[in-house]
């Protein structure tokens, strides 16, 4: 799906289209069966996600009220009857860890931990199926050491794997085209043993 079937705003974060081609297919998503999005932002995962596997079901968190209001706008905007989104994709307002998610996942996606990795990860460990699949997107240089680091002493997670993936877009600049440069991004992908 292209970034600009999103409805989005400049302060909520958005996971950009060639960032989540990577992590859908680091969580091998058309594979998983129910998907935990932590820090949804924009919602941007759980719904393609959604549009790739139309048998999963997916439930994402989000603490910022902005960004889960614009989660729901992108929820019923990009609805059709045929994919059924709406049945299969619930939005929660809230911050992880939260009591109010209790059941287990094959898929965890993490996109924003507040500066908290290490609390989130070990709650997502706790919601993971044996075998399950992990992936963290991170776009600071802090969290992704944290993070690395959480998993690397954690005797139930395999040896991670990862990327630092750089992207530039092709823009117009009057005449001329140059590559404008996103944020480059740590994507690291572990399972649970």
């Amino acid at each position: 799906m292209n970034d600009e079937v999103f409805s989005r705003k400049q302060n909520v974060p958005m996971t950009k289209e060639e960032i989540r081609y990577i992590a859908l297919g680091y969580l091998d998503i058309v594979s998983g069966k129910k998907l935990l999005d932590i820090g949804s932002g924009t919602g941007s995962i759980s719904l393609e996600a959604a549009h790739l596997n139309l048998s999963m079901k997916i439930k994402a968190i989000e603490t910022s009220e902005e960004a889960f209001k614009l989660s729901l706008l992108n929820l019923e905007g990009l609805d059709c009857q045929k994919k059924k989104l709406k049945e299969r994709v619930e939005f929660i307002n809230d911050k992880a860890p939260s009591s109010r998610i209790t059941e287990t996942f094959d898929r965890i996606f993490i996109g924003g931990t507040k500066g908290d990795p290490s609390s989130v990860i070990k709650w997502a460990y706790e919601l993971m199926d044996q075998n399950g699949v992990l992936v963290m997107n991170f776009i600071t240089i802090e969290n992704f050491t944290k993070s690395m680091e959480y998993i690397k002493n954690h005797d139930g997670f395999e040896k991670p794997e990862g990327s630092l993936v750089n992207i530039n877009k092709l823009t117009d600049i009057g005449p001329y085209t140059y590559l404008k440069p996103n944020n480059p991004t740590f994507i690291i992908k572990t399972t649970k043993k």
